[in-house]
């Protein structure tokens, strides 16, 4: 499947992050504009642009804490939480890093079904964006 990107998503091209600054065309024809001095007003098609891998790195980079979780008396797992993102006194989400990153949501103490699953930076910025969420990033 062909990744779609928007404004502000880090994406990489030539061994190089940069992040979108603004994206023209259409579906078909989209291409962006990059965040960098580098290639100055050039524009990039899909063609040129890689996903950057999501990583535990990141994660942490981002805030992203890593804790064991509890639901009831069972310890399932250390999963990753994000201090900035809790509401009403819990997280909404938490994330859950096996062979892939999974996003569960939180439940009041039952286990739930993962909502996403993520492999690339872009993907769980657009989740975040999604849910209302500061989607800003550092790779």
């Amino acid at each position: 499947m062909k990744n779609e990107y928007m404004v502000g998503d880090w994406i990489e091209i030539f061994s190089h992050y940069f992040q979108i600054m603004r994206a023209d065309g259409y579906r078909k024809n989209r291409y962006y504009y990059l965040d960098s001095l580098l290639f100055g007003d050039k524009q990039f098609y899909d063609c040129n642009i890689n996903p950057i891998p999501l990583s535990v790195e990141i994660l942490r980079k981002n805030g992203w804490k890593e804790e064991v979780m509890t639901i009831g008396t069972r310890m399932i797992d250390s999963v990753f939480i994000k201090d900035d993102i809790e509401e009403y006194g819990y997280f909404p989400i938490y994330i859950k890093v096996d062979k892939e990153f999974v996003v569960f949501p939180f439940t009041d103490g039952h286990q739930s079904k993962p909502i996403a699953y993520l492999k690339y930076v872009s993907d769980l910025q657009h989740l975040l964006f999604g849910l209302g969420l500061n989607s800003e990033m550092e790779v």
